[in-house]
């Protein structure tokens, strides 16, 4: 198995590809999936692969739906986020 890739520290995200606030990330990231580290690792080289810088990051679980909660809390799941790879886009821009 490859090194694990980094996570990046963030307080809160959404499970549903918005950013945090409702809006789109003004950077370009799109949330793609909540899981399991590992699994992360897979679908972030896949994604990589195919040419989208990935990140992985911390799911607070405020933050996760009530179905879900158990889950996420006993399996340390974090989120995986995608965006086309380049500059990111500019502001206003769709």
């Amino acid at each position: 198995m490859t090194d694990p890739v980094p996570i990046s520290p963030r307080a809160s995200g959404s499970c549903d590809g918005a950013a945090e606030g409702g809006g789109p990330d003004p950077a370009g990231w799109v949330r793609r999936t909540v899981a399991d580290r590992y699994r992360l690792q897979e679908l972030a080289e896949a994604y990589r692969g195919l040419g989208f810088e990935t990140r992985i990051v911390a799911v607070s679980a405020d933050r996760v739906a009530d179905h879900c909660r158990d889950c996420f809390l006993n399996t340390a799941c974090l989120a995986l986020d995608i965006r086309p790879a380049g500059p990111p886009p500019a502001a206003g821009a769709t």
